[in-house]
């Protein structure tokens, strides 16, 4: 089950909420495919800095983006931001547009 994140709104994390109270998120990070076969997802965003995963990448059947030609390029991704119950660690970031970011 995913469930909407926390809707407060916070201008230094890149999130905004819309009326309806769905959160948005803009993150930069590497694209990965994910290490687990038990993830929600094949793919994963990896912060630049330290490595470490932020996000599940997570692409709907209205918006099919292949995310394989940015494997492990620095990318910039916005969508709405949820978690799944069994991952909450790591939220769901629902792919609608992702851009190569300047090396």
């Amino acid at each position: 089950m995913i469930v909407p994140v926390s809707t407060q709104t916070n201008s230094t994390t890149g999130t905004a909420i819309t009326a309806d109270g769905i959160r948005i998120a803009r993150r930069e990070g590497i694209v990965r495919l994910n290490e687990s076969p038990a993830a929600p997802t094949p793919y994963s965003l990896y912060n630049i800095y330290d490595r470490r995963m932020m996000n599940f990448l997570y692409i709907t059947k209205d918006n099919e983006i292949s995310l394989k030609p940015y494997a492990g390029k620095k990318v910039i991704v916005t969508g709405p931001e949820s978690i799944d119950s069994r991952w909450k660690n790591h939220p769901l970031l629902t792919v609608k547009t992702i851009e190569l970011r300047n090396q």
